[in-house]
């Protein structure tokens, strides 16, 4: 029998925080490094993870000398760059399988659609912010804030300014993305404190944008912040002080939670817990509760 025996959380981020608010179990196995093969990408997670890196990369400046003739083919290089070093990662994890190719992932022509438009109009605006009379105020992307006293640390995929305001938005390449849901909520409001430690002004609202452009968004307030902060200082000292102790009190194994999960092989819990109907009550009809290289 395997159970995890995870380093104590001294640093955290909104993801960690997500995983203890999901299962405790799954961030215990998490925090220990003998488990950490058994991470492995799936087609959701290499898309998010393809679109967060063309951003990344516009935004380090990689495009502010090309040519406005030029700009939409650079783009598309860094974007079939990005494509083909996660392809390599997904054949890797999942060798001997082969996965599909990209332009058969869910919601791949969409995502890539939405990205150019969004990053072409990214590029000009940060040219114009920094041209004569430019605010500045060009969207901070993909850049690390950390709060030292709190020990909470992350990288917003976006912080806009709107009239001087800091506006706090994440990018969701999911295809049944829609509106905010709670657990995007919270680490929106831990990244809302983020920007506030560095800016020094409170975001009043945050947003998702979704993988065909769509974007929701939410007021907040300074105790909600305050309120969401407090609630992930709560779950890292419960986590604490379980060390040397089983973590099993804080599994929740369910259809949703283990449905991406990657340590439901040695998971006691998941095999205890496991019923057939779990993958009849799947988002999608075809979902296998034991996961594959889908995700599902």
């Amino acid at each position: 029998r395997m159970t995890p025996n995870p380093q104590r959380i001294e640093r955290f981020t909104p993801s960690l925080i997500d995983r203890l608010a999901s299962c405790g179990y799954q961030a215990a196995f998490y925090r220990d490094d003998r488990f950490n093969g058994l991470e492995r990408p799936n087609l959701f997670s290499s898309m998010g993870s393809i679109a967060h890196k063309v951003a990344e990369k516009v935004h380090s400046g990689e495009l502010n000398d090309v040519e406005e003739s030029g700009l939409e083919n650079a783009i598309e290089e860094l974007w079939d760059r990005a494509v083909a070093e996660a392809v390599t990662g997904l054949t890797n994890a999942w060798a001997p399988a082969i996965p599909p190719s990209p332009e058969d992932w869910p919601g791949y022509h969409m995502n890539r659609s939405t990205a150019k438009i969004r990053l072409r109009h990214d590029v000009e605006k940060f040219r114009q912010s920094r041209g004569p009379g430019g605010s500045g105020n060009a969207p901070r992307i993909e850049r690390w804030i950390e709060d030292d006293e709190l020990g909470l640390y992350g990288k917003p995929d976006r912080v806009e300014f709107h009239e001087g305001s800091p506006v706090v938005v994440d990018l969701k390449t999911g295809i049944n993305q829609k509106e905010i849901r709670p657990d995007q909520h919270r680490q929106l409001l831990l990244y809302a404190h983020l920007v506030t430690k560095e800016h020094g002004t409170t975001p009043t609202t945050v947003a998702i944008e979704t993988g065909d452009g769509k974007r929701y968004s939410e007021q907040v307030t300074d105790s909600d912040i305050e309120a969401a902060v407090q609630e992930a200082v709560g779950m890292v000292e419960g986590f604490n002080t379980l060390l040397g102790d089983s973590f099993e009190p804080l599994a929740n194994p369910s259809a949703d939670t283990c449905r991406y999960c990657d340590y439901r092989s040695v998971c006691d819990p998941y095999w205890e817990s496991l019923r057939l109907n779990w993958r009849r009550t799947a988002p999608r009809p075809s979902s296998d509760i034991r996961g594959d290289i889908g995700g599902q």
